[in-house]
């Protein structure tokens, strides 16, 4: 092996080395750019949802939480497992 042939290896492969890890950066920068532009559209989505339900107002027939919702108090053998 001449010094000129082993030069030539470690070159080639010195420059594979660079091309993917210049690859990897692209791709993480894309997934990065593209994390950022989703979480921006799931936010617009969530506000326009949110938006939505203040227009509409309470739904009738739904399930009532807090104060509103009747609590039934049952004796000891009263109770029933389904």
């Amino acid at each position: 092996m001449t010094a000129q042939w082993r030069y030539e290896v470690r070159h080639v492969i010195s420059t594979l080395f660079k091309i993917l890890f210049i690859v990897g950066f692209i791709y993480v920068l894309y997934n990065l750019v593209r994390m950022f532009f989703g979480l921006g559209s799931a936010l617009k989505e969530r506000r326009r949802r949110e938006e939505q339900l203040r227009q509409e107002g309470p739904r009738s027939g739904g399930m009532k939480r807090g104060k509103d919702r009747e609590v039934i108090e049952l004796e000891k053998d009263q109770y029933r497992v389904e």
